[in-house]
């Protein structure tokens, strides 16, 4: 039985595709990061949501991470 929720299984595991999620320096990595920053910009805009709890963040390489954060961080401001 693999251990989703430690590593390594928690960032190179592979879960209905998920694993798309680490891959900062590719083309569909970085269309997926641009996907998650402008649908939570729009519920931030929209609705004027205070927080999300983005539970799939741990299926996502530090790079991605940074620059979903970074993004949204920057949109609020």
């Amino acid at each position: 039985m693999r251990d989703f929720d430690h590593a390594p299984e928690n960032q190179h595991g592979d879960i209905s595709g998920l694993k798309d999620y680490s891959n900062d320096d590719d083309a569909i990595g970085s269309d997926i990061i641009n996907t998650l920053i402008k649908g939570h910009s729009f519920w931030i805009r929209e609705a004027d949501v205070d927080g999300f709890r983005v539970d799939a963040v741990k299926h996502m390489g530090e790079i991605a991470s940074s620059r979903f954060c970074s993004n949204i961080r920057e949109y609020t401001r």
